[in-house]
Order: structure tokens, then C-alpha cells, then sequence
């Protein structure tokens, strides 16, 4: 089932791919002329990445720290980051590489329970998640007249922008709730039946690590220095091809958007998703072949992860990801 599952996400995203080609939404030239033409370009959209993916590993490792019996060195954290960026674009299947790269850490560190450890991942995203619609947040409020004025369809952007800021606001609220309502919530949670007990140890533990507030609010801050360094990369490898004029500062209030949508697991490392709503939202600001555009950031992501096979091949051991109990157990646990 698993493995059909991982299928259907291809055809899935190949099929947005050949839809959005058929209708001429989606031009690979582009890939060519940026490669020739536009070189200096490329190489700054690639360091935009690197760093992003550099920023990736540090803020992870900051969780880790908080159960870790010993100080995880920032290349090892590095290395399993890679790796796990590796499977997220390349593995077809339904195990992801955030599973993957979890088996390793407990490798690194045996102490760290594996409960912590897929908390540790969910948690990392969540942060990553709220970097993003901070920005978003910050940048529509900011610019909030000059986009309206833009026309209707922004008015859509905005609503999402704002929807999106309260949700986090909201879950950020509830992170540091007192401690005699956090027992309340569990009492209650317990109650559910069928799957009540099973919850009270994941909200455990990520309430343990939201009350270390010096770790949340610096992966918050790291999470929105990373998320710029993609929004930066994006723009900058989209803007030899803007048919119009976009200021860096107003792609703020709308590429977080398609990076949001990105992270649904619907798709192999957001392919197909991300073309077909990054060619609607560069839509809505007058900029043609959105589609094409995020092709460009696409293959470039893809490029910079695909080094992930090398610590992968050179770190040793190597998991049977086609039958290996350590995945079932991490899952289970």
C-alpha cells in the first residue's frame, strides 16, 4: 500500500507537469538560457539554497540539544540534513527523507528516544511553517495600500496572509499555555476514545520542548532567516525572466504562500503543486510564466539536494528502505 502510495504521488505530480505543458504554461528553455545567459545568477540562486539548507541544520540541532547527551558537531547535523533532503526529492515511496534522516540521528546519539526524535522533525517543520507565514505576515502589513491597489485578485492573497498569521499566532499562543491547563488538556485528551492515549505522549513532548523558550524563539528566528534565503533564491533566479517590474520586498507577501502549499504531501518535493500555484500567484502581480519561473528554483532545489547522495554512499551504513525494521519501529514508537 505503501509503496503504491508513493506511486500516486508521481503520476500525480507528473500529470500537473503534463497538464501545465500542454496548456503552455510551462517552458523548460528557460532552464537553458539561465544556465548560458545568466550564470552569475545561478550561482547566487545555488549559494541562496545552500545556505538555506545550512540554516536547516543548525535549527534542527538546537532541538536535538534540548535530550542530547552530547554536543551534535554542526557538520554531522549537516550531513543527515543532506540526506534527508536527498529522499525527500528522489525516494519514491511513502517512507520520507525526515524518516531517514531520523533512523541516523538516533545512530548519533542512541540516548535520544525515538518519540523525541519524530517530534523533534514535526516540530522542525512547524517551525520552518511559522518562519514563512511570519514573513508573510510582516511583508503584507507593510505593504498592505501598494498591494491592494494592485487589483482584485490580491485582495485573495491578503485574506490568506491573514488567515495564515492568526493560525500561528493562535498555535504559538497554545505552545506556552500554563502548566495546570496544559494537565487539564491531557486529562481531556485521554478521554478520546481510540486514539486519546495515544496522543498524550506527542503533545507531551512538544510542549517539553516549547518550555526550553530560548530554543523555540531562536529556531522561530533562524526558521525566518532561512525561509528569505529561499524567498531570495526564488527572485533571484525568476527575475531575468520578469516580463514586469517586482520589488524583492513585495515577493515576501506571496512566494511564502507557494512554499506553504509546497509542504502538503502530496507530491514529491512539492513537483507540480508548486508549478501550477506559483504560476497563479506571479499571476496575480502581472508576471507571466509563474509556472516556468518556479521551474527554474525547482530544478535548481533538486540539483542542490541530489548532493545528498554523497554522505548517503560515504556515511557507512546504509538502510534497506525496501525492508528494514528500523523504519517500521520508528514509525510504531
Amino acid at each position: 500500500m505503501k509503496k503504491y502510495l508513493g506511486l500516486l504521488k508521481f503520476v500525480f505530480a507528473f500529470g500537473i507537469i503534463i497538464y501545465l505543458i500542454n496548456k503552455g504554461e510551462l517552458d523548460f528553455s528557460l532552464i537553458g538560457e539561465m544556465t548560458y545567459n545568466h550564470k552569475g545568477t545561478l550561482v547566487l540562486g545555488l549559494i541562496g539554497l545552500l545556505f538555506a539548507a545550512t540554516i536547516s541544520a543548525i535549527r534542527w540541532r538546537s532541538i536535538l540539544h534540548i535530550k542530547s547527551s552530547k554536543k551534535i558537531k554542526i557538520l554531522t547535523m549537516m550531513r543527515l540534513t543532506w540526506i534527508g533532503l536527498f529522499f525527500n526529492c528522489f525516494l519514491p515511496g511513502a517512507v520520507t527523507g525526515d524518516l531517514i534522516k531520523l533512523i541516523y540521528a538516533k545512530e548519533v546519539d542512541p540516548t535520544l528516544k525515538k518519540s523525541f526524535l519524530l517530534m523533534s522533525a514535526f516540530v522542525d517543520r512547524v517551525m520552518g511553517l511559522i518562519g514563512m507565514i511570519l514573513l508573510l505576515g510582516i511583508s503584507t502589513l507593510f505593504f498592505y495600500d501598494e498591494i491592494m491597489a494592485m487589483g482584485p485578485n490580491l485582495e485573495k492573497v491578503i485574506f490568506i496572509n491573514a488567515f495564515l498569521f492568526l493560525g500561528i499566532i493562535l498555535f504559538l499562543t497554545t505552545l506556552f499555555l500554563p502548566q495546570n491547563i496544559q494537565k487539564l488538556i491531557l486529562s481531556l485528551i485521554e478521554k478520546v476514545p481510540l486514539v486519546g492515549k495515544h496522543l498524550i505522549h506527542p503533545i507531551t513532548d512538544v510542549w517539553t520542548i516549547a518550555k526550553d523558550k530560548k530554543t523555540v524563539f531562536t529556531g522561530i528566528s533562524l526558521s525566518m532567516i532561512m525561509q528569505a534565503s529561499n524567498v531570495i533564491a526564488l527572485y533571484t533566479l525568476a527575475s531575468p525572466f520578469f516580463n514586469t517590474p517586482l520589488e524583492l520586498a513585495k515577493s515576501f507577501s506571496f512566494i511564502p504562500i507557494g512554499f506553504v502549499a509546497m509542504a502538503i504531501p502530496i507530491a514529491p518535493a512539492g513537483m507540480g503543486v508548486g508549478h501550477a500555484i506559483f504560476g497563479t500567484l506571479f499571476g496575480y502581480y502581472g508576471i507571466k510564466g509563474g509556472a516556468s519561473l518556479f521551474n527554474i528554483y525547482f530544478v535548481a532545489m533538486a540539483s542542490i539536494n541530489l548532493f545528498g547522495a554523497i554522505p548517503y554512499l560515504l556515511g557507512g551504513k546504509k538502510l534497506d528502505l525496501d525492508d528494514d525494521s528500523s523504519l517500521e519501529e520508528m514509525v510504531s514508537r
